[in-house]
């Protein structure tokens, strides 16, 4: 090794280690993905391995390369959990691996820095098999990890964490009553959090919800980066609690990007309008996929709150409905989205298409990622979906429209791949108007048919 001060060879290590880092780490906003991470661990899982190499070079490289390389953790399922979190309180190495992932934890020197102390970034995303389960077949079979053990793993992490900066949930297995003990951990631990993603907890009563936001917003005053629990009532329901329940006042000094569902979102501007949320940082609001298209779009664009500032966010939407796409759909989804002037991407997933009409006069003038989702199309509807789609917005009026994507019902093996007739012809279409078709290969699932 070439002799360069330690601290340089350090900021060297730092620099290389940080090199292609998957955006998803980031903040995971695709508006066609709950969490692009839990679906595809793979790109996260090279870079990890590519940040282990800098480990194996000599012994002063992996002296100076272990503390850098246990800044990030990223754990997959149950089982991880637990080694990771027994691994935090013995000081030993991770023993939790299988053919699908594996922990994130290497060997480290018991005499140095604990890893808990070193540890700036937690990821915790259900095991790719579960996965699977999920997003192919809508079923689990077998048992869910149990909630409790779940949730005192992740208390053991954090009791040993002390300068996390970012934590990131996705199991279904922590539920929204896990999550104000787990900020509470957080909050003991690691006051200058900047990141926090809770999406995958769901509350079905507006003022539990509530108090979680009230909760983490109140406990990090540092934080630039929300994913909140979901939310499963909507407009009539929230409007009903809204006239029985007295919610707090939210107020983030710091807070720049947002990421919410749908019935979230609808109540945030419902209390905007009671001069009960200030967020004078925020930036970006990132609304994830929203299942009830007719309660979604039906007379909002008449409402009072389409007027409402915080529209102007709004810089991702997606839409992900169990029915046949249609251009009245299509004429009411662009009608809706006229009142988010702002919006860069939107995704569209549907079961396939009905009978179309004439071309509809559709069009935004900001949007620029146009995402076809036929994760859920059945057979061979999804290449009808998307010939409909593309002609529709090859039709329209989208002046900076520069990038569609589809996301590919069976992933790798399907589109672009194989070979099917239609892609070159999309392509072509496409790039006349000087628009980018790509095929998101990130949700192939290992083992998917």
């Amino acid at each position: 090794m070439p002799a360069l001060p330690l601290e340089l060879w350090a900021a060297i290590l730092r620099a290389l280690m940080s090199m292609d880092r998957p955006a998803t780490l980031d903040i995971a906003n695709e508006p066609f993905a709950d969490d692009y991470m839990m679906y595809r661990p793979d790109d996260t899982q090279a870079w990890m391995q590519t940040r282990r190499t800098a480990t194996c070079v000599c012994k002063s490289w992996r002296r100076l390369a272990l503390p850098i390389l246990h800044e990030v953790v990223v754990i997959y399922g149950a089982d991880q959990l637990a080694a990771v979190a027994q691994a935090f309180e013995t000081k030993q190495p991770v023993r939790a691996r299988d053919s699908h992932a594996e922990a994130e934890v290497e060997e480290h020197d018991a005499s140095a820095t604990p890893r808990g102390a070193l540890l700036r970034e937690l990821y915790i995303r259900e095991h790719p098999e579960l996965l699977s389960q999920i997003m192919h077949r809508g079923l689990i079979s077998g048992t869910l990890p149990e909630g409790s053990s779940v949730e005192q793993n992740i208390l053991r992490i954090l009791a040993h964490s002390p300068r996390l900066v970012v934590f990131s949930c996705g199991m279904q297995a922590v539920t929204l009553a896990s999550v104000p003990r787990i900020l509470d951990a957080l909050g003991a631990s690691s006051a200058s959090l900047r990141s926090l993603d809770f999406r995958w907890a769901h509350a079905s009563v507006v003022g539990a919800l509530w108090r979680v936001l009230a909760k983490a917003l109140t406990a990090f005053p540092q934080l630039e980066s929300l994913a909140a629990p979901k939310l499963t009532s909507y407009s009539p329901n929230i409007t009903r609690a809204l006239e029985t329940v007295a919610l707090s006042a939210l107020r983030a000094a710091r807070l720049r990007t947002l990421v919410v569902s749908w019935p979230v979102y609808r109540l945030l501007l419902m209390v905007r309008s009671m001069s009960a949320l200030e967020l004078p940082a925020l930036d970006e609001v990132h609304v994830t996929p929203v299942h009830a298209f007719g309660e979604t779009v039906d007379a909002f664009a008449r409402a009072p709150l389409a007027r409402d500032a915080l529209n102007a966010k709004v810089v991702s939407f997606a839409f992900n409905t169990t029915v046949a796409w249609d251009l009245p759909r299509l004429r009411a989804v662009f009608d809706f989205l006229a009142c988010f002037p702002s919006l860069r991407e939107l995704s569209v997933a549907a079961r396939g298409v009905a009978q179309q009409g004439p071309d509809p006069a559709v069009g935004h003038p900001a949007l620029t990622s146009f995402t076809i989702d036929c994760m859920r199309t059945p057979g061979r509807h999804d290449t009808a979906l998307i010939d409909a789609l593309v002609g529709d917005l090859l039709e329209g009026d989208f002046p900076q429209l520069r990038r569609v994507c589809v996301v590919p019902r069976g992933g790798k093996r399907y589109l672009g791949i194989n070979g099917n007739a239609g892609w070159e012809d999309w392509s072509k279409r496409l790039a006349e108007k000087g628009i980018v078709l790509d095929l998101h290969a990130g949700y192939a699932v290992p083992g998917a048919h």
